[in-house]
Parts: C-alpha cells; sequence; structure tokens
C-alpha cells in the first residue's frame, strides 16, 4: 500500500466472477461438530470466533454482520454516495460538528478507529476538492496527531483511559495546515461579506458560511492551544515536534488561544442546532442530548473500522452528541487556562507546584491532566523549561537553612556533608518527580499510586533526619571553632520536617479521595475521621515546629546582617539597626518569609483539618449513638486494611485500633443529641475561622437538625431510614 493509498478491507476485483452460496452445505458441515468446538481457518481465527459468540452481542461482534462493499472515500464519490465539490452548507456543517463530536469521543475513552476514523472523508483529504472541507479535515488529522503525542508522552495513561495505538493507516502532509487555514478563512471571509451585501442586506447575523468559519477558527486555535504550550509548529514541520530541552511554554498565547476556543464553542453552540440538523429525526428528539451514531451523514460509516478493532474491545457504536462535544470541549479549555504555570523570573516552590497540580487533577479528563503534566515538564527533569527539579527542590530547603554557604566551607567538605547532601537532593528529586507525575493519574490511580510513593517518601525521611542531624554537629563545630559570626549559627536545620510534611499531606490526600470515589462503608466513618484527626495532630505539630524555627531563624539572620544596637530615646530602649541590607541579603530575606508565609498557610491548613475532623468524628459517633448506623465490633483487621498504605511512614506512632475503641467508648458516655451539639459547636468554630467554605453551615444546621429530632423522636433515624 502507497502512502496516502485508502485502505481496501474487500478487493471486490479479486472475487472469482461463479461465487457460490456453501450456506447450506456449511450448515450441515456443522452438525458433525461437538458442543464446544469452533471452526477456524487462517484468516477467521480462535480470537475471532470467541468474539463472535460472546455473550451474542452485536457491539463485540467482529464477523457475524456483513461489512458494505463500498468502504472507501474514492468508492463513496464514484457512487455518488457523497459530494467533495460543492457540498451543502448544512451538511458541511453537520460534518464538522459530528467529527469534533467523535474526537470529543475519543478522548472520553473510545478507540481512535471506532470514532474519528468512521468519517471517510480522513481516509484520503487530497480527493476532497471543497476547500474549506478539505482543510478542516487535515486541521483534524494534526490535532489527532498533537493529542496522540501529548497523552503518549506523559505515559501516565492506560488502555482503559484512553485507547491511542490503534491508529488507522493515514499518510496525508500537513507541514503548511497553518498557511492553508490561513488561506481558507480569506476565501470564506470573502464569500460571507458577498453573501451579506446581496442575501442580508448587510445585516449581521448567523448564516452557514459564518458558521463554516467559525468551525475553522475553532481547529485553528486548537492548533495554536498546542503550539504555545507544548511547542508544536504545525506552520514549519510535519504532524508535531517533540518539545526540545530548551523549550519553554508561552502562558500568555496559549491562554488567549484557549479563550478564543471557548468563544468559538459559544457561538457553534448556538448554531448546531439551526443548521446541520438531521433529516432523519423530529426536533424533539434532535434537541435531546442522546448518543449519535451519525450515519445518516454520508461521510460517516460506523462499522468501516470494525474488523481493525481487538476481538476483546467492546464494539461500541455511539458517540457523543454534538451540544456534549461541545461542552466536553468547552470544559476542557476553561480548565487549560488555569493550568500551573511560572511567573516572569520566578518559578514557583515545589509546594505550590504540588498543590496547583492536585486542585488541577480535580473533575479533570485524560488530555488535560497528560497536558498539565507536559507544561509542568516540558522536558525531563525540568521545571516550566527554567529550572531542574532538584534546583527547585534546593530552593526550597535554603528557606530553613543556607545550604549554599555551608557546603562553600571547609568544615563541610571535611565532614563529607556535601555528599550527603548530594545524595539527598538527588533522592529528593525521585520522589517529588513521582509525587508530580502522581497527579497525571486518574483518582482512583492516585489512591494507588500514592502508596508507591509514600515507599520512596519513608526512605527520604530517614535520610533527612541524617542530614539534619549531620548539619546540628556542623553547627556546633562552627561555633565550637569560635566563628560565631557565621550566619549559620543561627540556623535551625529543618529538613527532615519538611519531607514529613509532604509525606502526612499525601496520607491526608489518600483518605481524601476514599470519600472522593465512596469506598468506604458508612460505619467506618468514625474510626477513619479519627485516624486522620490523629495525623492530623501529628502533622500539625510538624508544621507549628517549622514555623518556629523558620520564624527564628529569620529574625537572628536579620538582627546580625543590620547589626541591631539598643539606644535609649526619652527614656526607653529603641534598637536601631547600624547598616542596611544589601540587595542579596534583602533577596535572601524575601525568600526566607515567602517560605515562613507558606508555613503560616499550612499551620492554617493544619488547625481547620483537624477541627473538621474531629467535628466529622463527633457528627458520626451521634449517628451510631442514635442507632442510625450499624457499628460493627472487631474492625481490627479491617482497621490495618485500610491503612496498611501507611505503614512504610515510621512516623506514625500510637495511631491502632486499640486507641479508637478508648476514645470511642468516651463518646459511649454522651447521648446522641449530645454528640451532635460537639459537632455543631465545632462546626461554627472552623466557619469562623474559614467562612468562606459554603458546605460548613450545612453541616452545622444539619448537626442541630439531628440533635433537636432525636430529643423529640428517639426513633426518627430508623423511620427515615425505612423510608
Amino acid at each position: 500500500m502507497t502512502p496516502g493509498e485508502p485502505r481496501r478491507y474487500i478487493d471486490i476485483t479479486a472475487l472469482p466472477a461463479n461465487c457460490v452460496d456453501i450456506t447450506e452445505k456449511f450448515a450441515e458441515a456443522s452438525e458433525d461438530l461437538e458442543v464446544g468446538e469452533m471452526v477456524h481457518t487462517e484468516t477467521f481465527t480462535l480470537s475471532d470466533s470467541m468474539s463472535a459468540i460472546e455473550v451474542l452481542d452485536s457491539k463485540m461482534d467482529v464477523g457475524m454482520h456483513k461489512l458494505p462493499l463500498d468502504l472507501t472515500l474514492k468508492g463513496a464519490i464514484e457512487g455518488g454516495r457523497i459530494n467533495v465539490v460543492d457540498m451543502p452548507n448544512d451538511e458541511i456543517i453537520a460534518t464538522m460538528d459530528c467529527t469534533i463530536a467523535a474526537l470529543a469521543t475519543w478522548l472520553h475513552g473510545q478507540s481512535l478507529d471506532s470514532t474519528v476514523f468512521t468519517n471517510i472523508l480522513l481516509q484520503d483529504v487530497n480527493l476532497i476538492e471543497h476547500q474549506a472541507l478539505r482543510v478542516f479535515h487535515k486541521a483534524i488529522l494534526e490535532i489527532v496527531q498533537h493529542f496522540k503525542e501529548i497523552i503518549q508522552a506523559t505515559g501516565t495513561f492506560r488502555d482503559e483511559d484512553i485507547l491511542v495505538h490503534f491508529y488507522a493507516d493515514i499518510h496525508v502532509d500537513t507541514m503548511n495546515i497553518g498557511l492553508e487555514l490561513d488561506n481558507a478563512l480569506v476565501d470564506i471571509d470573502q464569500e460571507v461579506n458577498a453573501y451579506e451585501r446581496e442575501v442580508a442586506n448587510g445585516q449581521i447575523h448567523h448564516n452557514p458560511l459564518r458558521c463554516v468559519r467559525e468551525r475553522l477558527i475553532f481547529v485553528k486555535e486548537i492548533l495554536n492551544v498546542t503550539k504555545h504550550y507544548f511547542g508544536f509548529e504545525p506552520l514549519q514541520d510535519n504532524a508535531s515536534n517533540s518539545t526540545g530541552p530548551s523549550f519553554k511554554p508561552n502562558f500568555d498565547d496559549g491562554k488567549k488561544a484557549c479563550k478564543a476556543c471557548g468563544t468559538c464553542i459559544m457561538l457553534m453552540t448556538r448554531t448546531y442546532e439551526e443548521f446541520g440538523k438531521n433529516p432523519e429525526r423530529d426536533d424533539d428528539i434532535e434537541n435531546k442530548t442522546d448518543d449519535f451514531l451519525y450515519e445518516w451523514l454520508p461521510a460517516f460509516i460506523s462499522e468501516l473500522n470494525r474488523r481493525y478493532v481487538p476481538a476483546a474491545f467492546p464494539r461500541k457504536k455511539d458517540l457523543m452528541s454534538r451540544i456534549e462535544a461541545l461542552n466536553y470541549f468547552d470544559k476542557l479549555f476553561l480548565k487549560l487556562e488555569r493550568i500551573p504555570r511560572d511567573l516572569p523570573g520566578h518559578v514557583p516552590g515545589i509546594d505550590r507546584i504540588l498543590e496547583d497540580l492536585r486542585t488541577f487533577s480535580e473533575d479533570s479528563c485524560v488530555l488535560s491532566r497528560c497536558m498539565a503534566q507536559l507544561v509542568v515538564i516540558p522536558n525531563e527533569n525540568s521545571i516550566f523549561g527554567v529550572a531542574t527539579i532538584k534546583e527547585v527542590i534546593f530552593e526550597a530547603i535554603r528557606g530553613g537553612i543556607d545550604i549554599q554557604r555551608i557546603l562553600n566551607t571547609k568544615l563541610a567538605k571535611k565532614m563529607e556533608l556535601t555528599e550527603l547532601l548530594e545524595r539527598f537532593l538527588d533522592d529528593a528529586s525521585k520522589c517529588f518527580m513521582g509525587a508530580i507525575n502522581l497527579y497525571g493519574l486518574n483518582t482512583a490511580r492516585q489512591r494507588d499510586a500514592i502508596s508507591d510513593c509514600l515507599s520512596d517518601f519513608g526512605n527520604l525521611i530517614t535520610t533527612a533526619a541524617e542530614v539534619d542531624t549531620r548539619l546540628l554537629e556542623f553547627m556546633k563545630l562552627l561555633t565550637q571553632g569560635g566563628d560565631k559570626d557565621d550566619l549559620v549559627v543561627y540556623q535551625i536545620p529543618s529538613v527532615y520536617g519538611y519531607i514529613l510534611h509532604h509525606a502526612f499531606s499525601l496520607m491526608y490526600y489518600h483518605c481524601a479521595l476514599g470519600f472522593r470515589l465512596g469506598l468506604f462503608e458508612e460505619y467506618e466513618f468514625p474510626y477513619i475521621y479519627w485516624y486522620l484527626q490523629r495525623v492530623n495532630c501529628q502533622w500539625f505539630t510538624c508544621i507549628d515546629h517549622r514555623g518556629k524555627q523558620l520564624f527564628e531563624a529569620n529574625k537572628r539572620i536579620n538582627d546580625k546582617q543590620m547589626g541591631l544596637w539598643e539606644k535609649r530615646v526619652k527614656g526607653q530602649l529603641v534598637t536601631v539597626p547600624t547598616r542596611a541590607l544589601t540587595e542579596q541579603e534583602q533577596q535572601d530575606s524575601r525568600m526566607r518569609c515567602a517560605h515562613l508565609d507558606a508555613c503560616h498557610s499550612w499551620i492554617e491548613k493544619g488547625r481547620y483539618q483537624g477541627l473538621l475532623c474531629e467535628a466529622m468524628f463527633k457528627f458520626a459517633m451521634g449517628l451510631i449513638r442514635s442507632k442510625f448506623i450499624p457499628y460493627p465490633f472487631n474492625e481490627d483487621l479491617r482497621f490495618h486494611t485500610r491503612f496498611s498504605h501507611f505503614g512504610s511512614i515510621g512516623e506514625i506512632f500510637g495511631i491502632n485500633y486499640l486507641n479508637f475503641q478508648q476514645d470511642a467508648l468516651k463518646c459511649a458516655t454522651h447521648t446522641g443529641p449530645q454528640l451532635f451539639s460537639e459537632g455543631q459547636s465545632i462546626f461554627l468554630q472552623i466557619y469562623n475561622i474559614k467562612n468562606q467554605n459554603g458546605y460548613i453551615p450545612r453541616w452545622s444546621r444539619s448537626c442541630s437538625t439531628c440533635a433537636r429530632r432525636t430529643r423529640s423522636s428517639p426513633k426518627f433515624f430508623r423511620v427515615k431510614r425505612g423510608k
């Protein structure tokens, strides 16, 4: 097969003229088969046989249904099935919208061959003589190639999420697709102006030509998104460059392209119902958001690539409706506008990057998650194409101690401290890179991947503790050596606390994902919230200790650098600096203050999470005391199974099922209404701390309602549950 030649499924010319019907003979021969035996030949294998009989479902069938003979674009053109020279505008609009819907369906989890490439116009776009239609389909091929490479480059997808390897054998030169789109838009602008002068009397409103123009702009802006965010150059290169080692995402232009895509989607949503209707459906059915096969369009054949889908893969034919596809892309580009980014001349800290990726991964699709991964890590071990992951981590731990100054001393080399710090930074780079890649997975697989990530952090915590111990020894020797003017002696190492903070954060997120995915039974809520409260208590202690260390170190260093001395003014002692800070000293001070501010935000978050877990624990125990939730005893095995993923973090101590039972027995001395009232008071306390959370007042009202109803009717919960 030569490049560009359409794929032929059945060679009609090779069939002999004297074909014989063997149906009856085959039926007679099959009578001799035993139960369970299957017929197979060189072209009809065991895999095909199994697929054909699987639950007798036609969607799972490879060979039970006869394929039409006319499966090529050339044959469809010659047979008059499709008009590629002067296709009506309504049909062009419908074909474009349905192709976009097929693209969204592929991104939603089906294979390319059963979605995008059911459009026979994509077999050989050079046969399409209509300029706008030809350029649109060439752009779709380029977009598919870009999306395919983005998803494959991250390595965070799975076959169940999206299939990228079943790719039709289509070779199209898309080198100048950007230029072709510009030329097509110029030509269609002239047609729009002529149409509005002659037909619309100069009034600007939606007409078929404007609708075609909107769809061409839409695919052009999608290519601009991939160009600015990921380095694809459709004007110069053939179907995608991988991002080079010096590539840096262009966030400003990428955001503009996303906004332009959103504008096009808004216009397309207004016009898809007016133009390109399905003539075989009435208005009531057409306006529903149900699935379509789009076989009412000459360009779509749902069975086109049926034989090229694996035998065990479900042959689902339905595609997204056009409005569903437009909503899908609208959500995608709104998400990309909020993609994590760097600031001019500044790379965010690793804490901010992880927090942004965690937030971004919520309610996202596989494409947006892969895009976020490539934007944050455009090339190997590079953050935003500006700094390496090792440099970002180095800058993060500098907030607690000036490692660079330590490494430049002779004593550090003598103590082999340099080698230890280098080993720690290498291990930390691998750990944090794994944490970044974790957010490229869907929520279910994120939860599974956290276990491996925590195992790596457990080993890193041991190394961090060794680093802190050696740093304390270094400072002690530095002080004993008489070098008390060195600013390093005013700092307290806190590398261990920094790594432990991130490990606790992953543990909390692991449990939060369990609630989000609905993996916990209702009677498990009390000990899960109790466990989270205990973990959060240790987390809060760790963060608070680090915050105090950073505050004291920053104050001591600033006082030392400015040479503060006390002066009596009007009978009072006033601290007066002897000199101003240099530019480098001011920059270091701002860096320490930034880390201190981040630590204070963690402290606030830890206080909020601790109160929330305590309130939910009280509420859950109130439901148990009111006999609404059944409370099984001897849940020791399930308890340890739930939290076995956290065993690699040795710092978790005193959190076992026996301790939970002791706390639960304390709650047993309270009635249900008392526990509800205690929970309500804690929720109100949370609201006073963080009043922007809309669900906190609802939980507070729920506690109040439960307390009031259980006082008036103890059987209230059992009655409600029976209903």
